[in-house]
C-alpha cells in the first residue's frame, strides 16, 4: 500500500508508522528502523474487519482515486493515538504533511471525526454517514488496489528516459554504444527505433521522441531498459549528445516577434485535422462573432475594459505517470497503464507503432490522479517499443520531476476583454482576443483555443460578441488539458469583470448575473439553441446558502479584514461514444462492463446504482469491469465531464436489453401482461399483486438454462446541435448537447499589511441535473473548489529561459489541509429529473469559478483588484501600495 509520489518527503504518500509514529518511508534509512516497530496500511485491518478509520474513510467517502489514502490513514491513526478526539483544526494541523489532489480535505476531516468518537454516525455538525459507499473504496483505504507502480512481471526490466537539458536545439549525433555496453543494459533506444510518423490532436507535429530537433527541456531523446534503476541511470549518463543550440522564445509575446526563430520552421507541411490559419509561430487561429459589436459598444451606457494573464498550472497528481508493457506469447502488445482513456492509448500507440489496434491490448488500472493530464500517449510508445526491442516486460514510473518537466499542464493565457452594458445591468456587448501559449507542440492548444473563444461569455445572453483566440508555439513543455481546459482562465476574466461591473452599476453581483442568465431557448454566441437553462436555479440557491453560512462568518484577526465574492460558470459536456453490456448471472448477481476508466470520480459506483435502480437488485450484487480494451466495449474517455451522462445513457439502454428478456419470461412464467409487472427488491412481481412474484435470481437461472445467457448491449452517441456556421470560423471544438452551471460564494480575511489572503469558507452551487451517486458528486465540489483554490492563490510553474524550476512539490504549491476551509456543496437539481439524460457532470464545472469568486472577495475586502493570477501576498501587496489598479 506505500505509495512513492515524490520520492522527496514532500507529499506524505509513503507514510509508514515506526513504533506508531509517522514517518515518510522514501526518506527514512534502512539503519533507522533496526529493532523497531513497522506499521504499513496492511497491518491496519484484523480478521477481515476494517481499522475503524479505513471503515470511515469508506462510510464518509473520504476516498477517491486512492493513490494518497493508506499514507493519510496511518497519519490519522497516529493522530488518534497521541489525540483521541482532535478538533478539525487539529486535524487539518495533524495531517498538513499528506498531500491530496482528489478530495479537497474536507471529507477526510470528518472521517477521522467520526472514526474518534467510534460512532457509525454523528449527527452534530455537517459530518453525514453517506448512504451509499464507493465500490473500489475498501481496497483503496486497504492497499489492495493497484496501481501501475504496483505491478511486477517476471523477467521486467526498468525503463528510463533521457531527455534534453536545453530548450531549442539541433541534434547532430547521438552517441549510444557505451551505454549499450553496460552490464545488465537490454535495450538503448531513440527516435530512430520509430517510424517516422506525427502525432496529434488537431495538428499533427510531434514525435514520441526529439527527431533531429529539441524544441523544450525535457522532451525525450533516448531510453534505456535496464535490469533496475541504476543500472539505467549508469546507461543515461553514458549516451552522448551532440547538439546545436539555437535561441528560444519562451513567451507569446517573443514568439510573435517578426523576427522571432520559429519553433517549427515546417510546420505549414504538417498535416491536421482540418484546414488551419498559420503564420510564423502561430499554430491555431479562431474568431466568434455574434451581432455587431461596435454597434453594442455605441448602445452601451457604461464599457469596461480590462487585462487577465493567468500561469502555466500542473495537473499534479500523487501519482507521476506510469506504465508498464510486455510482448505476450502470441506476439500482442499488452500495456497496463495509468489512464483515464484506455482506447485512446490503444490508437495513439497503434498510429506512432505502425500495429493494427487488433495487435494492442491496454489495460487501465486504478489511476491516482489525472486532471486531464493521463489521456493522451506520452511515455506508453517508449515502454512499448523497449519492450517489443527485449522481448521482457518493461515497466516506467516517473519521478516526480520527470513528471513536472514532461506532463502537460494548463494553458497560460492574456485575456483583453471589453464589456458594454447599459445602466439596468443588460449586458450588450463583449469583445476578447485570447493569447494562448501552447508550448513546443500544438497537442490541446487549439482545443482550449477553442473552448476559450466559446466560454468567455460565460452563461450570459449578450447579443454582440466578437472573441479571438490565437495559440503560439514557446520552446517550452507542451500544455495540455486540465480540468475544463480553457474555462477557469477565461471565467477568471470574464467573471472578475462582471463584478466590476456589477460594482460600478450598484446592482448585486448575485442580480446582475440572474438578469443576465442562460435560459432554455437562448442563443449562444455560436449560435446554438439552449435546450435547458440551471444557472439561474445554480444563483438562487447560492443566494440561499450564503445567507445560512457566509452571513456569520468567526471574528478576523486583528489587521485583517474580511471579504466575500461570488463567480458563475458554465461548462459543455456529453459529446462522443459510450457503450457497455450488462450481463445477468445465474444466481441474479450482475456484471456490468464498460470502457470507462474509474479515474477515482465513482463513476463505477454510479454506473451500478442506475443498474441497482433500474433492475432492481442489490448493489452488493453488481461488479463492474471497466477500461479495458480488450474486455470492455468501447468508451471514447473518462474526460470533460462526460461519464455519468454519456455512458449513463448507454448502460441505461443495456439495462433496458435485460429487462426486456426478464419480462417477457415472467409474463409467461407468472401468467400476468408484461405491462403489469416491475422489478424491485430483486424480484419481478406483479405491480397490483405484489406476492406473485419470481426472484430474480431464480429468473436468470431458468431464463440462462432454457434460452441462453442474459445479456445486453447499449451505446450511445449524443447528436450534438450546430453552430451556426456564419458566427463560428475556424473552430474545433465540437458543439456540445449539454451544459452544466454552477455558481460559488467564497468568504476571505486579507491581511493589509502582509497582503495574505486566507480563504474562510465556501458556498459551492451546481446544478447536476439529476443526482446519481450524491457522496460521489460532493467529493467532486470539494476536489473541484480545492483545485481552484490553488489555481487562485499559490499554484504557478516557474519557468527560466524554458526550464521549470520548480519541479517538486515542496517549491511547487499544492493546497494543504491548511490551506482549504469548510466547503459546502449545494446540489441542485431539475425538478422532476427521469432519465440518464438529465444526469450533469460536475468534475470540471467546480474549478470553474473559484479564482474569480476569490478575486473578488479580495476586491470586497480590500477595495483593489489582482488581474493577474495568483494573487501571491507579494501581488496583493503591491497592488495595495498602487491605488491606480483600484476600481
Amino acid at each position: 500500500g506505500v505509495k512513492r509520489g515524490c520520492g522527496q518527503g514532500d507529499c506524505g504518500a509513503c507514510t509508514v508508522l515506526l513504533d506508531g509514529q509517522p514517518v515518510n518511508s522514501c526518506l527514512a534509512l534502512v539503519s533507522e528502523a533496526a529493532g523497531r516497530e513497522i506499521t504499513t496500511i496492511e497491518g491496519l485491518s484484523k480478521d477481515g474487519r476494517l481499522h475503524p478509520l479505513q471503515q470511515a474513510f469508506v462510510d464518509y467517502n473520504a476516498v477517491q482515486c486512492g493513490f494518497c489514502t493508506p499514507g493519510m490513514i496511518l497519519s490519522a491513526v497516529a493522530l488518534l493515538n497521541e489525540n483521541p478526539n482532535p478538533a478539525p483544526e487539529e486535524i487539518r494541523q495533524y495531517l498538513r504533511g499528506n498531500l491530496c489532489r482528489c478530495t479537497g480535505y474536507n471529507q477526510i476531516v470528518h472521517a477521522v471525526q467520526a472514526a474518534a468518537t467510534r460512532s457509525s454516525r454523528q449527527e452534530e455538525g455537517r459530518i453525514v454517514l453517506q448512504e451509499v459507499r464507493r465500490l473500489e473504496a475498501p481496497e483503496k483505504t486497504t492497499g489492495d488496489a493497484t496501481f501501475v507502480g504496483d505491478m511486477k512481471r517476471p523477467n521486467m526490466l526498468v525503463g528510463k528516459i533521457l531527455r534534453s537539458q536545453v530548450p531549442h536545439a539541433r541534434i547532430k549525433r547521438i552517441k549510444t554504444d557505451q551505454a549499450s555496453s553496460v552490464p545488465g543494459v537490454a535495450a538503448v533506444i531513440t527516435a530512430q527505433d520509430f517510424p517516422d510518423v506525427r502525432w496529434g490532436l488537431v495538428l499533427h507535429d510531434e514525435t514520441v521522441m526529439a527527431r533531429g530537433k529539441i524544441r523544450y527541456f525535457g522532451e525525450p531523446v533516448a531510453a534505456v531498459a535496464a535490469v533496475d534503476v541504476e543500472t539505467a541511470q549508469r546507461a543515461l549518463d553514458l549516451i552522448e549528445m551532440e547538439v546545436e543550440e539555437l535561441p528560444g522564445v519562451f513567451t507569446f509575446e517573443q514568439s510573435i516577434d517578426p523576427q522571432a526563430p520559429l519553433v517549427h520552421e515546417k510546420f505549414k507541411e504538417y498535416t491536421s485535422r482540418i484546414p488551419l490559419k498559420r503564420e510564423g509561430n502561430i499554430c491555431f487561429q479562431t474568431r466568434i462573432k455574434k451581432g455587431d459589436v461596435e454597434r453594442g459598444f455605441l448602445e452601451s451606457d457604461e464599457i469596461f475594459e480590462d487585462t487577465y494573464t493567468m500561469p502555466v498550472v500542473h495537473q499534479a497528481p500523487l501519482e507521476p505517470r506510469a506504465t508498464l508493457a510486455e510482448v505476450d506469447p502470441y506476439g500482442r502488445l499488452q500495456l497496463w497503464c495509468s489512464t483515464a482513456r484506455s482506447f485512446n492509448i490503444r490508437s495513439g500507440l497503434a498510429e506512432v507503432l505502425g500495429l493494427p489496434m487488433s495487435s494492442i491490448r491496454v489495460t487501465g488500472l486504478r489511476i491516482g490522479g489525472g486532471f486531464g493530464g493521463k489521456g493522451e500517449i506520452s511515455i506508453e510508445p517508449i515502454a512499448a517499443m523497449l519492450a517489443m526491442k527485449t522481448k521482457r516486460p518493461v515497466k516506467i514510473e516517473l519521478t516526480r520531476r520527470e513528471d513536472f518537466l514532461s506532463a502537460t499542464p494548463r494553458h497560460p493565457m492574456e485575456i483583453w476583454i471589453k464589456t458594454g452594458a447599459k445602466r439596468d445591468g443588460t449586458l450588450v456587448a463583449m469583445q476578447a482576443k485570447i493569447k494562448v501559449d501552447t508550448g513546443a507542440y500544438a497537442y490541446f492548444g487549439p482545443n482550449t483555443t477553442s473552448n476559450a473563444v466559446i466560454l468567455i461569455t460565460g452563461p450570459y445572453r449578450i447579443p454582440n460578441v466578437l472573441t479571438e483566440g490565437f495559440c503560439a508555439y514557446t520552446n517550452k513543455i507542451s500544455c495540455g488539458p486540465c480540468r475544463g481546459p480553457g474555462a477557469p482562465q477565461v471565467h477568471f476574466a470574464g467573471e472578475t469583470q462582471l463584478d466590476k461591473i456589477a460594482r460600478k452599476l450598484g446592482m448585486d453581483p448575485i442580480e446582475l448575473r440572474m438578469k443576465n442568465a442562460y435560459k432554455t431557448n437562448d442563443l449562444t454566441a455560436t449560435g446554438q439553441v439552449l435546450t435547458e437553462g440551471g444557472y439561474q436555479e445554480a444563483l438562487v440557491q447560492l443566494k440561499k446558502y450564503m445567507e445560512e453560512h457566509l452571513t456569520v462568518l468567526p471574528a478576523i484577526d486583528e489587521g485583517k479584514t474580511l471579504g466575500v465574492g461570488v463567480a458563475g460558470g458554465f461548462w459543455g459536456m456529453g459529446g462522443f461514444g459510450s457503450s457497455a453490456t450488462v450481463r445477468l448471472n445465474e444466481d441474479g448477481t450482475v456484471i456490468l462492463s464498460m470502457g470507462a476508466v474509474e479515474i477515482g470520480a465513482g463513476s463505477d459506483t454510479a454506473m451500478a446504482l442506475l443498474v441497482a435502480e433500474e433492475l432492481g437488485v442489490p448493489l452488493e450484487g453488481i461488479r463492474v469491469i471497466s477500461g479495458d480494451t480488450d474486455t470492455c466495449p468501447y468508451d471514447f474517455g473518462a474526460i470533460g465531464s462526460r461519464t455519468t451522462q454519456a455512458m449513463g445513457v448507454a448502460v441505461h439502454h443495456a439495462i433496458e436489453g435485460v429487462k426486456k428478456q426478464l419480462l417477457a419470461f415472467a409474463e409467461r412464467h407468472l401468467k400476468a401482461p408484461m405491462e403489469s409487472l416491475a422489478l424491485g427488491g430483486g424480484k419481478i412481481y406483479v405491480s397490483e399483486r405484489p406476492e406473485v412474484s419470481i426472484s430474480i435470481a431464480k429468473a436468470a437461472h431458468l431464463l440462462t438454462m432454457s434460452k441462453g445467457p442474459v445479456v445486453a448491449a447499449g451505446s450511445h452517441f449524443p447528436q450534438n446541435p450546430p453552430f451556426n456556421p456564419e458566427f463560428v470560423e475556424g473552430n474545433v471544438a465540437p458543439s456540445r448537447p449539454f451544459f452544466s452551471y454552477g455558481a460559488q460564494a467564497v468568504a476571505v480575511q486579507v491581511d493589509k499589511v502582509t497582503g495574505k489572503v486566507d480563504v474562510l469558507k465556501v458556498v459551492a452551487s451546481h446544478h447536476v441535473g439529476k443526482a446519481v451517486f450524491r457522496a460521489g458528486i460532493e467529493g467532486q465540489i470539494h476536489g473541484g473548489v480545492a483545485m481552484g483554490l490553488g489555481y487562485a492563490l499559490s499554484e504557478e510553474v516557474i519557468f527560466s529561459n524554458g526550464r521549470p524550476v520548480n519541479d517538486s512539490f515542496l517549491d511547487y504549491r499544492l493546497p494543504t489541509p491548511m490551506d482549504v476551509p469548510e466547503i459546502i456543496p449545494v446540489i441542485v437539481e431539475k425538478e422532476n429529473p427521469r432519465s440518464p439524460d438529465d444526469i450533469r457532470g460536475v468534475g470540471e464545472p467546480t474549478t470553474i469559478p473559484t479564482a474569480a469568486a476569490v478575486a473578488n472577495a479580495v476586491y470586497d475586502a480590500v477595495g483593489v483588484r489582482v488581474n493577474h493570477l495568483p494573487l501571491t501576498p507579494e501581488k496583493v501587496y503591491w497592488a495595495l501600495k498602487r491605488p491606480k489598479m483600484k476600481d
